[in-house]
Formats: C-alpha cells, structure tokens, sequence
C-alpha cells in the first residue's frame, strides 16, 4: 500500500493582527493527476483580502464565499464563518502554500487580549474517476454544497475527491490585542472634554476675528 498525501499546517506569528498560513504537502506518485485543494472555514474574527491573494495567482487561485469587508469589526458583523477555497496544481516537488490572514478589531473585552480559534485548512483531492488511489486515509471530510458545486462545475471532467491526512490535528490559538473595558470611560469622558474644549476654542477664535474686523471696519469709517 502506498504511503497516503499528508499536510502539515502551521499559523505564525500567534500574536498581532496579521498572520500567515502556512501549508506544506507531501504528494504522492499516483495523485500527481489529481488538483490539490485547501479549504478554509473562517471564524468572524479572521478574514482575507481578496485583492491580497491576487497576488499570489503564481501559487494558486482561490474563491470565496461569505464577508468579504474589510474595514467592519466584529461585532458589526454576521456571526457566521466564511470559507476560503485554494485550488492549486501538485507538482513533484512538496508544495509549500501561504496565505495572509488579517483579524478583526475585536469587542472591548476586561484582558488586554482575546484568544481566536482558527481551525487548521483540509486538504483534499480533485482526482479523475479512474484513479486507484490505494492508500490507506482517512474518511473524506463533509465539504460544504458551494464548494462541491463550484469544483464540479469548472472541471472538464468528472471528479472524485480524495482526503489529505492532516501531520497533526491542531486548532491554533490567535492572540489579538483589544481595548480594556476599564478604560472605556477615560476614553469616554477625554473625548467629551477635547470636543467642548475645541468647541470653545473656535467660539473663542471666532470673537477675536470678529472684534479685530469690526475695529478695522470703524477706523477705515472714521
């Protein structure tokens, strides 16, 4: 029996806004006719710049489906994952992709911090009908209506899909900085007090103007 596709994903930095996923594949002799695929399923709090990924054409292309704003927060936000498909062409030598993620401002919380769980990508095969893919893998993971669809329809051919056993089974921890609820009232008030203050100070400019036009104005008079 042949040696099955393995997939080894790693997320780094851990910390910050911008992380990057990383995926390295082992593919083997008998799948070098199949497409390999990596699905994404994105919690709210992470999300991809689509103009971003353009750029990476060169090592494989990509749809996407759910939220795509870039600016929202999280709590402006419909609490549902968006998914993230790459399609990329095996070669013979290990596949190495990276994908740039970027997370969400993130609600006022009492830490400094707040812990995101980003579950790692599945691999999978898009392989002819005809391939005797005898490995020993893993059942096929249940992949969602979309992505099936979008697959079958953009292949010239009928296509079976075949699992890549991830190396390791881990959902990374993202540390992202948020602001502290305790600090919310200094900013409250400090806000209310510039506004008055630069309030007071165009009334206050606003006089000076006016008594210096008003006294050019009687002595052009006189």
């Amino acid at each position: 029996m042949a040696s099955p596709p393995t997939c080894t994903s790693d997320l780094h930095p851990k910390h910050g806004f911008h992380p990057i996923s990383a995926s390295s594949l082992h593919v083997p002799a008998q799948f070098r006719t199949c497409t390999y695929h990596l699905l994404y399923s994105l919690p709210p709090s992470v999300f991809v710049d689509k103009y971003e990924l353009a750029n990476y054409r060169s090592s494989y292309s990509f749809q996407l489906w759910g939220t795509s704003n870039l600016e929202l927060p999280v709590f402006a936000l419909e609490q549902s994952n968006s998914t993230l498909l790459l399609t990329v062409e095996p070669s013979d030598e290990p596949i190495e992709v990276n994908v740039p993620l970027h997370l969400r401002y993130g609600s006022p919380a009492l830490d400094s911090y707040v812990h995101i769980k980003a579950p790692e990508p599945v691999g999978f095969f898009s392989c002819p009908p005809t391939l005797n893919a005898n490995v020993a893998s893993a059942s096929m993971p249940q992949l969602p209506e979309e992505v099936v669809q979008f697959i079958t329809q953009n292949s010239i051919r009928p296509v079976t899909f075949f699992p890549v056993i991830p190396a390791t089974k881990v959902e990374d921890t993202l540390r992202a900085p948020v602001g502290r609820l305790y600090d919310l009232s200094l900013v409250e008030y400090g806000t209310v007090f510039t506004i008055f203050f630069l309030f007071w100070y165009l009334v206050r400019v606003a006089q000076v103007v006016g008594a210096r036009l008003e006294s050019r104005h009687e002595k052009k008079v006189e």
